[in-house]
């Protein structure tokens, strides 16, 4: 009865790299094999082997973010206008995305309520005094925001 096998086998020797490559064996007659082998180079003591290592491309450099002041529309009332503002940092139909921004507004150490229109989710700050735009305005750029809109307490959007 035969015995067909293929094998390969890899070794490491102190002395270099040896490649052993034991291939078909194959019985005659009465299950003694027949056996084939390959013999790769050995490298010499004096000639170690070269390690490669590829190194990963370095990744870019991250966009600056603009801290700029937001810019307010359609623009900070004067501060002898007197009463009291409420600025529109976003309005969203995302839920998730109203949450974001609400959460960002509140990172930039300010105070913001949700307020309902139809089918948007706005993210406001109410009861602003207009010397306060400026500085929220500052604060809101810090944290990403562009533009915002402010108009007069009670006035529609």
């Amino acid at each position: 009865m035969g015995v067909k096998s293929i094998m390969r086998i890899v070794a490491i020797i102190t002395s270099g790299l040896m490649m052993v490559a034991l291939c078909n064996a194959q019985s005659q007659g009465n299950n003694t094999g027949t056996l084939r082998a390959g013999v790769g180079t050995v490298l010499p003591q004096s000639q170690p082997p070269k390690l490669v290592i590829e190194q990963p491309e370095p990744e870019p450099e991250p966009e600056p973010i603009d801290t700029s002041p937001t810019v307010i529309k359609p623009g900070i009332p004067p501060k002898e206008m007197g009463g009291t503002y409420r600025i529109q940092v976003g309005a969203y139909t995302i839920v998730l995305n109203a949450v974001a921004a609400f959460d960002k507004v509140r990172e930039a150490g300010l105070s913001p309520l949700y307020e309902r229109n139809g089918e948007y989710l706005r993210v406001v700050l109410t009861n602003v005094k207009p010397e306060e735009v400026s500085a929220i305005a500052e604060k809101l750029g810090k944290v990403g925001f562009r533009t915002a809109l402010i108009r007069a307490e009670g006035e529609e959007w």
